[in-house]
């Protein structure tokens, strides 16, 4: 039985091939009972002007419309521009789901040479797994001894852990690296590049539409309401 819920975070600025490939590799391979794309409203570390998340959320829903076993989770949206700590995150999602079902948090394995800057660090395996994905053919190495030993200590290399305890180990996913950014795709729509094939069609009807990325400049206070039945 699937059990396994993960959690996916990203600004989705815009949603591109790039996460959708992804999603799909992920679910098959770790048989997941359902991954959570997690849009980011503010986040902190971006210096670029973010698109109102409103357009992001809709984005997401265009291109995942027809892909099972995957969702978009509002629990950073609306949060009065307040910083998204993932230790919070998962705190607050773990009450969503209870805390005896698997749920692991997907980072870049380039995320782990700045871990232990991230808020609580050595508390995110008391309440997740923890999935490491290769971003580049390169095997990432942190410089921090203490990191090193945490990763040494809890890293698994059997799926099925994954699925039978609900929280505290490390794997490291061999996925296939995608090379597609979101970054690229904005600067290719402002300088009239070609762009399209990085993107589901409707997702560049919707862009097309709303006339987004033309402009370097955005209303960030635009504000999605969330509703029940979403």
């Amino acid at each position: 039985m699937n059990k396994l819920y993960a959690i996916l975070g990203g600004t989705f600025d815009p949603i591109h091939y790039g996460h959708i490939l992804l999603s799909k590799e992920i679910i098959k391979k770790l048989s997941l009972k359902k991954l959570f794309l997690l849009p980011n409203e503010n986040p902190p570390h971006k210096n670029h002007i973010i698109t109102p998340i409103l357009h992001r959320i809709n984005m997401i829903k265009l291109a995942i419309l027809d892909i099972p076993h995957i969702e978009i989770n509002y629990t950073e949206i609306n949060q009065n521009n307040n910083k998204h700590y993932s230790i919070n995150t998962l705190k607050k999602i773990r009450k969503q789901i209870g805390y005896t079902l698997p749920i692991a948090l997907i980072i870049g394995n380039d995320n782990l040479i700045n871990f232990k800057k991230w808020n609580q660090w050595n508390k995110i395996l008391k309440f997740s797994h923890i999935i490491v994905l290769q971003r580049n053919n390169e095997q990432v190495k942190t410089i921090d001894n203490e990191i090193n030993t945490f990763i040494t200590n809890n890293t698994v290399k059997n799926i099925n852990f994954l699925q039978q305890q609900p929280q505290g180990h490390i794997f490291f996913f061999k996925n296939t690296i995608i090379n597609i950014s979101s970054t690229k795709i904005r600067k290719n729509i402002k300088i009239r590049k070609k762009y399209s094939h990085l993107i589901p069609k409707s997702v560049n009807d919707y862009i097309k539409k709303n006339k987004l990325y033309i402009n370097s400049r955005f209303n960030i206070n635009n504000k999605i309401i969330i509703t029940n039945n979403e």
